[in-house]
């Protein structure tokens, strides 16, 4: 049985990943930072279902977490850096310490846990996938989000540069960019009737992604089927991506 070990994974995105990779039979690592009770409650929905899962608290914006985390876990086969910090100051008002902050989430996290992961993957001699979780925003930005964007643009570029170096020991590495996905936290920010129906109206297929959608994707590029991609950036948006990229008139 493979091991999946997905960050951030307590609710969202995260848990959705999470449970459809116990579907698929993996054994599933549930990382949190502080929502104990979400993680707990997604590992209750797979052990419902018979799949295999286990908690793992650590807060990956730390690196020392970071090391403890994977020598609890032990090896693992794939890997999801999905936790993330986000802000929501004006690039003028953030403060550094923040822009930090956010950087350690979104960066130096993946980064670590990336490069612990790859190493004994390595060691093992045993082919593996790690997977980035990104932003639409990466490449088309949105005001009030400049550390989130920067981060991620510095996460689909480190994407690429580790798919070249780790292609030689058969560990792929592809990133998603998710666009509008209907989580928690959006949700809660489009509770007005008008505000939904606005941010919907910039999606072409007219509504917000679904966090299953999102890990579908991961579970196909963790997959054989995937075995021959490796530094792509996977835009799971609506088609948002390609009516930013469009020319305009």
């Amino acid at each position: 049985m493979q091991t999946v070990l997905i960050t951030g994974a307590s609710r969202g995105i995260g848990a959705a990943t999470a449970k459809v990779f116990a579907q698929a039979g993996y054994r599933v690592v549930i990382n949190y930072r502080s929502d104990e009770a979400g993680a707990c409650a997604t590992a209750a929905q797979i052990q419902a279902t018979g799949g295999v899962v286990s908690l793992a608290q650590a807060d990956v914006a730390d690196a020392a977490a970071c090391a403890r985390l994977l020598a609890a876990v032990g090896s693992v086969d794939v890997l999801i850096n999905n936790a993330a910090q986000f802000d929501r100051e004006s690039f003028v008002d953030a403060k550094l310490e923040d822009v930090q902050r956010v950087l350690n989430a979104n960066v130096m996290g993946p980064f670590a846990l990336s490069q612990s992961v790859a190493r004994d993957l390595i060691g093992r001699g045993q082919a593996g996938t790690i997977i980035h979780i990104s932003s639409v925003l990466a490449q088309h930005a949105f005001e009030n989000r400049s550390a989130y964007i920067a981060s991620k643009g510095a996460l689909e570029a480190l994407t690429r540069a580790m798919a070249i170096e780790l292609a030689p020991h058969h560990v792929r590495v592809n990133c998603i960019a998710p666009g509008l996905i209907a989580t928690e936290a959006l949700l809660v920010a489009l509770q007005d009737p008008h505000a939904l129906a606005a941010t919907t109206e910039l999606i072409p297929f007219g509504r917000l992604g679904q966090p299953e959608e999102i890990a579908e994707v991961a579970l196909f590029l963790a997959s054989p089927a995937a075995r021959y991609i490796t530094g792509a950036i996977v835009p799971v948006d609506g088609g948002v991506a390609a009516r930013e990229s469009s020319p305009r008139a």
